[in-house]
């Protein structure tokens, strides 16, 4: 590999959108480029009200290189175009600098009694755990038909999942502390190492 590497966030749909040096964003969380000045971007709420520079919301994008739509206009096309802006389905923000910061993915968020968090969050305190190499969340009904946070996680066999458990209760809302941990010996990922998470939800509770 060579020494300098350039960070890329690019759609099909409307080409790259934004890069920078490797080396300038690896110090922020989230950082995948600057976006290009050629293409417009916003950051919106559920409603597609802009939002203020560095709030995370829903992120869109428009420019001459952006398609209008495609082939066939599938069901979920009135999603991802509307009013000229293309929707790639990600959470992030953008700062006074136009450095794009993305969060997540949209239809991966948990949502618990109303209360939404990027999984990313929950798995990133997970993994910060000592003996823990992967994790997952997800959401999942319990017996009562009531919505918790379940989370998977790869690591050796002597993980004490009770300390786990009080390790989240201290840097997350109790609400988005997993009520299970299932430990897998492997948390299956796509081609591009992202992870499957319909796979998770798939996993049987009773191996909690």
């Amino acid at each position: 590999m060579c020494t300098h590497l350039i960070a890329t966030y690019a759609a099909t749909e409307i080409t790259p959108l934004a890069s920078a040096p490797a080396h300038r964003i690896v110090g922020t969380k989230g950082a995948v480029g600057y976006i290009a000045p050629w293409i417009g971007a916003e950051i919106v709420d559920e409603a597609d009200r802009p939002l203020p520079a560095g709030e995370q919301g829903r992120v869109r994008f428009r420019g001459h290189t952006c398609v209008s739509g495609y082939v066939g206009t599938p069901r979920n096309a009135q999603h991802v175009f509307k009013d000229g802006w293309f929707y790639p389905g990600d959470l992030g923000s953008i700062t006074p600098e136009r450095l794009l910061i993305i969060a997540g993915r949209e239809k991966a968020v948990i949502n618990v009694g109303g209360n939404k968090i990027n999984p990313e969050a929950i798995e990133t305190v997970l993994q910060s755990f000592p003996g823990v190499s992967h994790a997952g969340a997800f959401c999942r009904a319990n017996a009562s038909g009531i919505d918790e946070v379940w989370a998977v996680v790869a690591g050796g066999a002597d993980l004490d999942m009770q300390k786990l458990r009080a390790y989240c209760a201290k840097s997350l809302a109790a609400l988005f502390v997993p009520a299970h941990i299932i430990r897998v010996d492997d948390i299956p990922r796509n081609d591009m190492g992202r992870i499957m998470r319909n796979s998770l939800e798939g996993i049987p509770p009773a191996r909690a």
